[in-house]
């Protein structure tokens, strides 16, 4: 993608970092039914986003950026969004592509996403 932002390749590697841990992850104990639905639903669509839990900023600004990122990336189908009830951004998830983008981004990057701000 031309005109890649530190902030799409900063969700770019958080998505996947975060697609690694879902993975890898054990299930959650069968009785414990709210845990079983949420991990159901991100296997389905993709770990769940929160700019202050992906990027530790709750400055409104860096919240519009991140989701202006993620809108740029999903144009360019890079990831693919999910909105529950067709409304607030709930879980976003890496395209073949994105994904593909995102191992090439992770071993370019020398210092671990988040530090340097």
């Amino acid at each position: 993608m031309p005109g890649l932002k530190p902030e799409h390749a900063e969700i770019l590697i958080e998505c996947r970092r975060r697609m690694i841990a879902l993975e890898t992850d054990p299930n959650p104990s069968p009785w414990k039914t709210w845990e079983v639905s949420a991990r159901l639903e991100q296997a389905k669509h993709g770990p769940f986003f929160s700019v202050p839990d992906w990027f530790k900023t709750k400055a409104d600004h860096m919240r519009m950026r991140y989701l202006r990122a993620i809108a740029d990336l999903e144009a360019a189908g890079l990831l693919v969004t999910y909105r529950r009830w067709e409304r607030k951004l709930t879980a976003i998830r890496l395209t073949d592509v994105g994904l593909a983008l995102s191992c090439e981004l992770a071993t370019q990057t020398e210092t671990p996403v988040g530090e340097g701000w």
